[in-house]
């Protein structure tokens, strides 16, 4: 009798255990499938945004192609830079000296064009800045 009782219990614990590892092998197989899906998806937006940086490099391939620059550079009355453009390091105030200006400012600059400024000297440090005492 208690070979008996033995058995049924190891008869039990095996159709217990079957039966956990089939539920498991069945939650697997899903969260599986689910995680494939997922992957998916993550691909087809991989690729997409692959496609859409190709596309972006094209455009600005185009764009800045030297002899489209040269004619809209024409068209907008540009002209290359000359030596007379050029300005003394010693005349332009460090960024740490400026200040924001309360109001847009308008300056004349060395080639004799006229411009707004929006930032302004500090006047306590220009003379120490340009090495002026």
């Amino acid at each position: 009798m208690a070979a008996r009782s033995v058995r049924l219990r190891y008869t039990i614990a095996a159709v217990v255990l079957t039966l956990l590892a089939a539920w498991a092998t069945y939650h697997l197989k899903y969260a599986v499938r689910d995680r494939e899906i997922e992957l998916d998806h993550l691909r087809a937006q991989v690729d997409t945004s692959r496609k859409a940086m190709q596309l972006q490099r094209a455009d600005l391939a185009y764009l800045t192609r030297p002899e489209r620059l040269v004619v809209q550079a024409g068209q907008l009355n540009m002209t290359p830079g000359r030596g007379a453009r050029l300005v003394d390091v010693t005349q332009i105030v460090p960024a740490a000296q400026l200040q924001l200006a309360l109001s847009p400012m308008p300056a004349l600059l060395p080639s004799g064009a006229a411009t707004v400024l929006q930032l302004r000297p500090i006047q306590a440090i220009i003379p120490t800045a340009l090495g002026r005492r």
